[in-house]
């Protein structure tokens, strides 16, 4: 019996199988195998898109290996590139052209052949294929590469891509979620894909420029046929809102042919605003909230440059640097000051955002000579600060909380953040904690007693499409009858 061992060294792209026999005398005699140790390197052609693998026979266009060219209104070039990737044998490319494509109507071309047919060990090559739409619609057509490449002697795989047209759209309702915040829905009836806004506020903007709406959301690129939704929040209770959708590609724009009328969640007959938290773009007097209507226990300019503000009737109290308490007033937590000059903000608005406080985790706000069961609103004034989140968790002492985030409206755009709530005491508490490493930076506040509503309450509208909608209220007045007259119009009258 004897015992022993061989190695057998092979390039790395080759199959191996085995056949043993042994013979003493010209007698056959039985060999045992104890062990085959074999080691490999993967060698072979791979075909790279945007510098990801695509695996021979894929059938699926896909965007991370430029299979897929995405929906377009021209011309796209995508560059493929072939490797050796074995470092011991050369591979030839056996077609002509090196690259083929099976590509139905014409819409893929081959615009640039592979530059060489034979791949030397470890080396690459590329190749350029154009996508050239001749119609709206999708497209697929097949790359074929043929080779002496053992594993993948035919590498076949798909592409694909879609012609965009002019594209058109449509609203498509909306639903109050409460008092303070509803949907808003469209949908892309044609083109194929677009990149849609929805513009929204208290009067119709029209269709000449999205600037001449209050409110405008990037909602980013859509599909034919997809409904997009987006929530929006600070709406006043029993305010009625208007909405249209619009939609560019590289084919044209469209915006939905009629407003759509929505409001929040309607408050119940006799009540005032719900309690609890809610938020607004604040980018100036008239969407500040103040009014010389109302009656204030507090209203606070906080850019601590020592003048008095008037907003719209409303007289401030003055500040300065640093300062954390005045009149029935205190702030808590190691506050900080300092000023600001790059904010969106216009109006008079403009003297309160040119400083704010900031610091304090948790920061704290103190208001006292409130009357116990009366309810109040109060508003903060901020402005986004950089990119990225500021998110903080609003609460009122022994009440309502909620997470809002600072930067919303993005960079040194102004943010109202409010909350309606009945004083428990004559001394009422609130607390802001950040979720990150930001803490709130507030420019003033205001606190005012909220009015009580009327006895006759709008409700939501109910079957709104771009032609029409049912109009709805209510009157909570038992055993009284009244002339009901119903007012609409593209603005509030």
């Amino acid at each position: 019996t004897e015992t022993g061992s061989t190695t057998i060294t092979m390039p790395s792209d080759y199959y191996i199988g085995l056949a043993v026999s042994a013979y003493n005398n010209s007698e056959l005699c039985t060999v045992e195998l104890d062990s085959l140790t074999s080691t490999f390197a993967a060698g072979g052609l791979n075909i790279l898109g945007n510098g990801n693998f695509i695996d021979p026979e894929d059938s699926t266009p896909d965007v991370m290996d430029d299979t897929d060219f995405g929906t377009v209104t021209g011309a796209v070039v995508h560059v493929f590139t072939m490797t050796n990737t074995s470092d011991s044998t050369t591979i030839d490319l056996t077609n002509s052209p090196i690259v083929t494509l099976d590509s139905p109507g014409g819409h893929f071309t081959l615009t640039q052949d592979a530059g060489t047919s034979a791949l030397s060990p470890l080396s690459s090559t590329t190749f350029e294929i154009t996508y050239n739409p001749l119609a709206v619609g999708a497209h697929e057509a097949t790359v074929t590469v043929g080779s002496t490449d053992i594993t993948a002697p035919s590498y076949t795989f798909s592409i694909g891509g879609s012609m965009a047209g002019v594209p058109t759209v449509a609203n498509q309702g909306s639903t109050p979620i409460d008092a303070g915040s509803a949907s808003i829905s469209g949908e892309l009836t044609s083109g194929g894909g677009a990149d849609a806004w929805i513009c929204w506020g208290e009067s119709d903007g029209g269709t000449d420029s999205t600037g001449n709406w209050d409110n405008v959301i990037s909602v980013g690129p859509v599909s034919q046929g997809v409904t997009f939704t987006n929530i929006v929040s600070g709406l006043e209770t029993n305010a009625t809102y208007w909405f249209r959708v619009y939609v560019v590609n590289g084919a044209g724009n469209d915006w939905s042919d009629n407003a759509a009328m929505f409001s929040g969640m309607p408050a119940g007959p006799g009540t005032s605003a719900p309690l609890g938290w809610s938020y607004a773009n604040w980018t100036g007097d008239a969407d500040s909230g103040v009014s010389a209507d109302y009656i204030y226990t507090h209203a606070v300019n906080l850019n601590g440059d020592g003048a008095g503000t008037s907003l719209n009737g409303v007289t401030f109290e003055s500040t300065t640097d640093g300062a954390t308490s005045g009149s029935g007033w205190s702030i808590g937590g190691a506050v900080s000051h300092t000023t600001d000059s790059s904010v969106n903000i216009t109006g008079d608005s403009a003297t309160m955002a040119g400083g704010f406080v900031y610091k304090g985790n948790p920061r704290t706000i103190s208001l006292s000579g409130l009357t116990v069961g009366q309810i109040y609103k109060l508003d903060l004034y901020s402005v986004a600060w950089e990119t990225g989140s500021r998110e903080q968790t609003f609460a009122i002492d022994g009440g309502a909380s909620s997470n809002i985030n600072q930067s919303v409206y993005n960079d040194n755009n102004g943010i109202r953040i409010s909350c309606v709530y009945e004083a428990t005491g004559t001394t009422q508490g609130f607390t802001i904690t950040p979720l990150d490493i930001g803490t709130f930076h507030m420019y003033g506040f205001a606190n005012h007693e909220a009015p009580i509503g009327s006895p006759i309450a709008n409700s939501a509208p109910a079957n709104v499409d771009d032609t029409q909608a049912t109009l709805n209220a209510s009157i909570d007045a038992s055993g009284t009858n009244y002339a009901v007259t119903v007012y609409w119009g593209t603005t509030d009258g």
